[in-house]
């Protein structure tokens, strides 16, 4: 049975390495975010908290591009006015820079409703069970008592 392994100066070695280098480099920290909200959001709702510092350490702007919602530093999302979602999915991106603009990144952020649990009808032809109290009477039987 041969076993392969990875001596430290070997090309393979060299190659993972290289491999992971250019995952961190090029892999973008900023991913399109999903949120279940509830179909109707009033103003000034918290819809929910997007991780900023994963896409920049630290954004000095933070803008949306929907006016419908604000962003606070933390990354907590407030709606501006009342909405009502519809079924379908509501998008917007959040987009950050340094201070002195030589970074940007833009976060996607996608708003879909919650589904209402629908419950199921009682039919009136089904019949209905009535709860009711038992009836009982303690038993009928008469003790002479010692004289």
């Amino acid at each position: 049975m041969a076993v392969a392994c990875a001596a430290p100066g070997s090309t393979f070695s060299k190659q993972l390495l290289f491999f992971l280098l250019v995952l961190v480099l090029f892999c973008d920290a900023c991913q399109k975010v999903s949120l279940h909200v509830p179909s109707h959001l009033k103003a000034e709702t918290p819809v929910g908290k997007v991780n900023l510092e994963e896409c920049l350490k630290s954004p000095s702007l933070i803008l949306s591009s929907d006016p419908a919602f604000r962003i606070l530093e933390d990354g907590t999302i407030y709606t501006t006015h009342d909405l009502l979602l519809s079924s379908e999915k509501r998008g917007f991106s959040i987009l950050l820079s340094d201070g002195q603009g030589q970074e940007q990144k833009k976060l996607e952020v996608v708003l879909s409703a919650r589904e209402k649990k629908v419950f199921r009808k009682r039919h009136t032809k089904e019949p209905v069970h009535n709860r009711s109290k038992r009836r009982w009477a303690p038993i009928p039987c008469s003790l002479m008592e010692n004289s």
